[in-house]
């Protein structure tokens, strides 16, 4: 019951399902709380395959790509 609930805790932050690519990099990115390094507003709106990529700075100050 447990994992149910968190699941469906998840899917309203996400705001699943989503409606384009677009929609899904800007639910995405503010779950995170960090931008893409690639530009969502790039993503054509009929886009049915897109790869978002985001970085962090670790503890060691090097980048972690996500």
């Amino acid at each position: 019951m447990a994992e149910e609930s968190d699941y469906h805790v998840f899917e309203e932050k996400l705001q699943l399902p989503f409606n384009s690519i677009k929609a899904a990099g800007k639910n995405i990115s503010d779950l995170l709380g960090m931008d893409p390094l690639n530009d969502i507003e790039k993503v054509d709106i009929n886009a049915k395959k897109y790869e978002f990529i985001y970085y962090a700075l670790s503890l060691y100050e090097t980048r972690v790509i996500i």
